[in-house]
This record gives C-alpha cells, structure tokens and sequence, in this order.
C-alpha cells in the first residue's frame, strides 16, 4: 500500500476509535506521519488520544502541541463566555460563529480547537466590540475587509464579522444579506446574544466550508464537524428546508458529497458514488484544514486561464478585490496605484511566500488540472 495512503487510512481508523470507540487495524503505521497528517489538520488532540488508545508512543513533542491544544480549547471556551458577559453588558448585539457553537457538541471540548473566535456584529457596533475586548486586553491586529482581529497573549484570536460571508462570493453574500432582520437567526439568553436556527447554522457552516473548499480546499475536520453535528441534531432537523435553501445556492452537490463521506467514515455505509467519495476524501486529507498552497494555485490557473495570468493577479489584484481589503478605495479609487505600492512593500517582507507560490505555479501540469477538475466535478463547487 502507498505510505501515504496508509497514512490517510489510519488516520481515518484513529479518528473512528476516538468517536465510535473502534478499534480498527492499523496498517503499516507510520507514527511519524500520522502525527504530521494531525498537525496538517488540526486534529492533535484527537490522534494523540486515538494512538494512546492502542498504546502507541509518540514523541515529546507531539505529545506537548496536543497537550497545548487541548488547553487551548478549554481556555477558548472559557474566553468566549467572557465575550458573552462583555459583550451583553454593553449592549452588543452579536452572534458566535463557526467552532464557537460545534466545540460544545464535541464528546470533550479538548477535541475541537480553533485558530480564532469567529462572531458577528452589527456593522454600527464595529467599533464598540473593539472597544469592548480592548477593555479586556485585547490588542488591534488588522482592522478593515470582512472583519476585524484582535489578538490576545499568548494565544487568543478573535475575528469581529461585518458580514456572513465576503461579497467577494456574491451569491452566499447576498443570501445573507439582513441577516439580522431575518427569522433565521434567534436570541434566547438575553436579547443581544443571537444563535442561528439549528437548520441555519448548518447551513452557513456548508456555506462556509465551500468558500474555502472553492479557494483551496478543506480539512477532515469539516466531515467530524458535520458528523457531530448531525449526530447531535438529527432528530428535530428539517431537512427539506435545509436541501432548499442550500439549492438556492448551488451547494446541494457539495453538501451531499460531504454526507456520503460521514456515512462512509463514520457509519461504514458504501454508497453507489463511493469512488466518488473516496476521491473527495483523499484530497480533503491532502489539503489539510484551509486547504494548501498548491491547490490554491492550481485553481488560480484554471481560474484565471494561465500560470503567467495568475501570478499577476496575485501581484496586482482586481479593483473589487482592492476595496474589500481597503475600504477606503470605495470612497478615494484615485488611491489605487498607492495600495499597489505599499502591496508591493509589505510583499518584501513575505518574499519566502511569493516564491513558495511562484514554485507552486512552476510544478503545476495537466494531471494537476485534470484531477481538480474532476473535484469539482465532483462536488458542484468551483471558484
């Protein structure tokens, strides 16, 4: 078997011992690389706990990074009640995103941590959310395009959202467009603390994952998600709502092919698309848990028609796509050429990156192209 199939496939049967309480045969196990698929999909803590289910050592310093994690994740969740109370207390209307609301459902927390705290806010009260987590020590990252973030030490990330989704992705932005005035979303704590319908909030979670899945592609995390989400909500989900409204844009393909994928990882269920299913899986597990570089060029050149196109592109981004990052530019557009410039500057400082993406675009052939065609194909999503 290819080690690196192998690798995959044990991951998969250390994921199901975790969550099913199977103890599946691992083939040629390499330690080693399961642990790095791991990192490469932010499942430390899950790995660590599945080898050490069947008694397999990991090295020092895997074992402190899922230690680390899982830490993390009880400290993100008790950051965000501390949201909640700050939040509430100045008469923010706000909603938790994302793994904000799946990290509760989880078997132990420790199992689903984040990058960051994702929530939503009123674009008035922009500025009373930053003020309001300065208040407890948060510090400003980046302020402007979909949302705002603010960084606490040693580890704290919190994004503050203007919007559902970016109105680069124009079908998903307008779908949410008043949102706040929409019966999809609902408050029950107290009437500034929103949470979305359980019908909604997967379905935004499907929004979500397409957007960076048409980018650069998703994580295995994404098929726990909905797993643990299903599991959980199953029973009073309305199910012809959710196939509706996820027809209205276009994701019903994408949505099905990710629940195939929790049938076959997690219920053992082949389905006449199982190809299908197991070559959605094996780039998911290749594109870790944002997806990865060389994806995200190989759809750049499709995309954009050419590697040379695509480079510069990324050098010299459109106008609709300058404005998003420099909201100024929708007022001053004569500033353009200047945010070129200072893009240019800042990119000095990044040059390993643009290089990594040059070497991306260089190796980039026609099997490469074919096989993320097929994906969408497959899936229904394209960028």
């Amino acid at each position: 078997m290819d080690k690196n199939n192998s690798s995959m496939n044990n991951l998969i049967v250390l994921v199901q011992n975790v969550f099913l309480g199977e103890k599946n045969e691992l083939v040629d196990i390499d330690v080693n690389k399961v642990c790095s698929y791991a990192k490469y999909h932010s499942l430390e803590y899950i790995i660590y706990t599945g080898l050490n289910n069947y008694g397999i050592k990991v090295d020092e310093k895997f074992k402190n990074a899922s230690e680390v994690n899982a830490y993390k994740s009880v400290t993100q969740e008790l950051e965000l009640c501390e949201l909640i109370k700050v939040l509430s207390s100045k008469k923010i209307c706000f909603m938790p995103l994302k793994g904000a609301v799946l990290q509760k459902l989880y078997p132990k927390i420790e199992y689903r941590n984040m990058a960051d705290i994702d929530i939503l806010v009123k674009v008035d009260d922009l500025k009373n959310a930053g003020t309001a987590l300065k208040e407890i020590g948060y510090t400003v990252d980046t302020l402007g395009g979909n949302h705002d973030t603010y960084n606490k030490k040693p580890y704290m990330h919190v994004e503050v959202h203007r919007a559902l989704i970016d109105e680069y992705y124009t079908k998903l932005n307008e779908y949410y467009t008043d949102i706040w005035n929409s019966d999809r979303i609902y408050h029950l704590d107290n009437e500034y603390h929103y949470y979305f319908r359980d019908e909604d909030f997967y379905i935004f979670f499907i929004c979500h994952a397409s957007k960076h899945f048409s980018n650069a592609g998703t994580g295995f995390r994404t098929i726990i998600d909905v797993y643990i989400y299903l599991k959980e909500k199953k029973d009073s989900l309305d199910f012809a709502y959710i196939d509706g409204e996820l027809e209205k844009v276009g994701l019903n393909k994408f949505n099905n092919i990710i629940k195939d994928s929790v049938d076959y990882v997690f219920y053992h269920i082949k389905k006449d698309n199982i190809s299908d299913v197991l070559e959605f899986l094996a780039y998911i597990i290749d594109s870790g848990t944002y997806g990865s570089t060389y994806n995200s060029a190989t759809i750049g050149v499709i995309d954009d028609g050419s590697g040379k196109k695509y480079i510069l592109k990324r050098l010299f981004p459109p106008y609709s796509s300058m404005k998003r990052r420099n909201p100024v530019l929708k007022k001053i557009p004569i500033l353009l050429p200047w945010f070129y410039f200072t893009r240019l500057l800042k990119g000095l400082f990044h040059i390993k990156t643009y290089k990594k993406q040059y070497n991306n675009v260089k190796k980039i052939d026609d099997s490469d192209i074919t096989r993320i065609k097929r994906i969408q194909e497959i899936t229904g999503v394209e960028k």
